[in-house]
């Protein structure tokens, strides 16, 4: 930051964007950075993974004869790295490669998937099975057990006859769950259509991160009923990177993980600003859509006072799922919440914190989505960095600048 009575600020978004915004220093009242990416990530997984939390080294987890499963987060940053590493143990401790394999949700990427399988080949020498669940099995895979609320499990084979699973994946900030956590990629990611669209009817933006779900306590019980003792996960940098790795026990990993996360990824006010400006940068995959958008302008709206504006700086072209479309087509932002609610389209958590968003604030977006679609959704759209730069030259009042907005958990103190 520099500049007499001035405050400067560089703002990455999308995919390759980078923007310098000036804002009188007065404005600002709160300014948020995420967290730097580890210097030497591999060494930082190899450390991990030789000294575990609470858990012998994850060598010592396997024979040569073990069928080895690996449920993979598609969103978590470095996912090849980490993926790679865990491969390399297990074909060092006589695992042989056809026993091991990569298991993602379904609805995952092939594109993601073409590239792991690619990277497992060049860094281990031999071919890794690579695949996503098939949600469209039976009942969504075999029977496991039921919980204790009495509901039949059903997750995909491989996990149910695997020797060692082992789950990959990032803690972060979730609005179905409160938190991704050890356990979230098995269910209802490797189970039927049904229990992913049940899953979606619990979605409550309003709930606070540590406030009880159902859906959480049921992910959590699976994963005991598995009997999973080991995990391995990561905390998210800027930019799609990773600033922490952890593996071990779970409750621990957990515990530490939640620490971390509360200390690079939690911005606390005193009070609502009259402007918030968001950037959206890379995700996981190296790319940002609806999901990504509209959770930064969630973590606007908590941080905004009623009225206020949100500016979201995005590189969007993501093509809008069915309840975006729904929220276009609506006379008033609020219109569509009862449609979500009844729909459950795939994108209901997005459309609802947008819908919301929009009830409450003047929403301006970067992206590249046409002039008119943009209007049809109550938003004010941003032609272009010029024009961005002009906004800002307005009187924006009291104002906080938040880099990757998207995992981002705001609050204000005295709400």
């Amino acid at each position: 930051m520099s500049g007499t009575g001035k405050k400067t600020f560089d703002l990455k978004y999308g995919t390759s964007g980078n923007v310098r915004v000036v804002i009188p220093t007065e404005n600002v009242v709160s300014s948020f950075s995420a967290p730097p990416a580890c210097q030497d990530l591999k060494r930082e997984i190899k450390k991990a993974l030789e000294e575990p939390r609470d858990f012998p080294p994850f060598a010592s987890c396997m024979i040569p004869d073990d069928r080895l499963v690996i449920v993979l987060d598609p969103e978590t940053p470095e996912a090849g790295l980490l993926v790679e590493s865990v491969c390399e143990i297990a074909l060092k401790k006589g695992v042989d490669a056809e026993q091991i394999t990569v298991l993602l949700p379904t609805h995952s990427p092939e594109t993601l998937m073409e590239t792991l399988r690619e990277h497992l080949i060049k860094s281990c020498g031999t071919p890794i099975k690579v695949i996503a669940h098939d949600a469209t099995l039976p009942n969504g895979g075999s029977y496991l057990a039921s919980s204790s609320t009495s509901d039949r499990i059903y997750l995909d084979p491989a996990i149910i006859d695997a020797d060692l699973i082992l789950p990959i994946g990032q803690i972060a900030f979730a609005p179905l769950l409160g938190y991704k956590r050890n356990f979230s990629t098995l269910y209802p990611g490797m189970s039927s259509e049904e229990a992913i669209r049940k899953s979606h009817g619990q979605a409550n933006v309003e709930l606070e991160p540590d406030d009880e779900r159902q859906l959480h306590q049921l992910v959590d019980e699976i994963g005991w009923l598995l009997g999973i003792q080991f995990t391995l996960q990561v905390v998210a940098s800027s930019d799609g990177g990773v600033a922490h790795v952890l593996a071990g026990a779970p409750d621990s990993v957990m515990r530490h993980g939640k620490e971390l996360l509360d200390e690079c990824w939690t911005l606390r006010i005193p009070e609502r600003l009259e402007t918030i400006v968001v950037s959206v940068d890379k995700s996981g995959t190296g790319e940002h859509g609806w999901k990504e958008v509209c959770a930064a302008i969630e973590t606007g709206r908590k941080l905004v006072e009623h009225g206020g504006r949100i500016i979201v700086l995005s590189q969007l072209n993501e093509p809008p799922g069915t309840g975006i479309h729904q929220l276009a087509r609506s006379e008033f932002p609020t219109d569509v919440m009862r449609s979500l609610r009844e729909t459950l389209p795939d994108d209901v958590i997005p459309a609802s914190q947008l819908a919301r968003a929009l009830d409450w604030a003047r929403v301006y977006l970067l992206s590249s989505l046409t002039e008119e679609f943009l209007e049809d959704l109550f938003m004010i759209p941003i032609e272009d960095e010029a024009a961005l730069d002009r906004l800002l030259q307005n009187e924006l009042g009291s104002t906080a600048i938040i880099h990757s907005a998207q995992s981002v958990h705001g609050y204000v103190s005295n709400d």
